[in-house]
């Protein structure tokens, strides 16, 4: 039976920096951070329990206030809801190490990235992705999901419900968060599952359906059961029908809390859903090596993916989405210099191409697309490469440019 937090204060005690509001949690190393954007490229933690929140949108009362710009009324409240959400989890803003924020537009992103240092606690620098999206209530323009430290130490996964604005009807909060506002990874091995995805009839509640099978008939592989799963992302379309995604992906989970769920409109001439996980493992096989690439018997191996990957090094290493710096976008130029950004963040984190465990691609156009996996071979062992999604956008958070990398990864240095 999953274990879920049903109060706040009685079963987890609320970490508190009152004598140093601006020191992260002591498990927390900032990578180069940036005190002008309120991020740092990437954020590296050890032997720490994570908090996984579903993807939070505003509350109602934030989307039309008289004299405040709507946008920054939104961010605010989705961030207040992140707060509240992961103090359920023994944690805070404070602790935050990874924000995804999802915009209706990249001239919002540009203003939430300029802005974000003034929305977050003093001193706090996650690493930060951004991607344009469609979201799953009219006149929302923000939406985020985080990963925070917490030192609740459970043994195995930990869910906590949302319990949101008891205004919202049931139709509202299903479509807001997925009925789970959090999940806590335990200490110990995780495991990152590759988008997966069937086709079924082509109708969006059938492929839902067979593709949630599919990802069931993985974690059997993989030892593990539905209880494990942290979170749960799907690339969608159309984002219209995301209630009724989030009933079918909450259908695998009967008789108990789902796990936190994120939703990305997506743009797929073939298939209507794509969903990756991500699950912790309860018990790691013995004398494992720190990062294992897996590829299920049924599903064929690539050389620029991993079907799954198996962590089990204490480090987790989270990067902002990286961006290319080239005059000349939506081409090679673009790609290669993205993965040379990475190349040189990673080391600086300690880490390397051999060492990544989860990617996320973001694209825009075709083109990009076709040059990322032109280029992908150049950076990647064929043997170690990371379980991964490609998504195709209506925006990457920044005008011009047309990919964006958002990555995972462990150490390079052996203890």
């Amino acid at each position: 039976m999953i274990r879920v937090v049903t109060s706040l204060l009685a079963l987890f005690p609320l970490i508190t920096m009152a004598d140093e509001p601006t020191a992260p949690h002591l498990s927390i190393r900032y990578i180069e951070p940036n005190q002008a954007s309120g991020s740092s490229p990437a954020v590296s933690v050890t032997n720490v329990a994570q908090v996984h929140t579903a993807q939070i949108l505003p509350q109602p009362i934030s989307i039309a206030v008289a004299g405040v710009d709507p946008l920054q009324s939104q961010a605010k409240s989705c961030l207040q809801e992140v707060e509240r959400i992961l103090q359920l989890a023994g944690s805070s803003l404070t602790n935050i190490v990874k924000l995804n924020i999802y915009t209706t537009t990249d001239d919002d992103a540009a203003i939430l990235e300029r802005d974000l240092s003034k929305l977050l606690p003093p001193g706090v620098r996650p690493a930060v992705s951004f991607v344009r999206t469609r979201l799953p209530r009219e006149h929302v323009r923000v939406a985020v999901d985080a990963v925070a430290v917490t030192t609740q130490t459970p043994e195995r996964v930990l869910r906590v419900p949302y319990g949101g604005d008891s205004s919202l009807n049931t139709h509202q909060k299903l479509i807001t968060v997925g009925m789970t506002g959090a999940a806590i990874l335990p200490i110990g091995s995780r495991v990152y599952v590759s988008g997966q995805a069937e086709a079924g009839d082509g109708t969006l509640r059938d492929a839902t359906h067979l593709t949630m099978q599919g990802l069931k008939t993985t974690l059997n592989f993989l030892g593990l059961q539905p209880a494990d799963v942290v979170q749960l992302k799907a690339f969608v379309q159309p984002m219209s029908d995301a209630a009724l995604v989030i009933e079918q992906m909450s259908a695998l989970f009967p008789g108990d809390t789902p796990p936190p769920i994120v939703l990305v409109e997506w743009d797929s001439p073939r298939l209507p859903i794509e969903i990756e996980l991500i699950a912790a493992v309860p018990t790691a096989p013995a004398q494992a090596p720190p990062i294992e690439f897996l590829t299920p018997p049924w599903l064929k191996s690539s050389p620029v993916f991993a079907r799954v990957v198996r962590l089990n090094h204490p480090t987790t290493i989270y990067t902002s989405g990286l961006y290319g710096s080239t005059s000349d976008p939506n081409s090679v130029h673009e790609v290669r210099d993205l993965f040379g950004a990475l190349d040189r963040i990673l080391k600086t984190a300690r880490s390397d191409m051999k060492h990544l465990a989860k990617a996320t691609y973001y694209v825009t156009t075709d083109e990009v697309s076709q040059q990322l996996n032109s280029v992908r071979p150049e950076f990647y062992d064929p043997g170690r490469p990371p379980a991964a999604s490609k998504a195709k956008v209506a925006g990457v958070g920044r005008v011009g440019r047309t990919i964006t990398l958002d990555l995972i990864a462990t150490t390079s240095i052996v203890d």
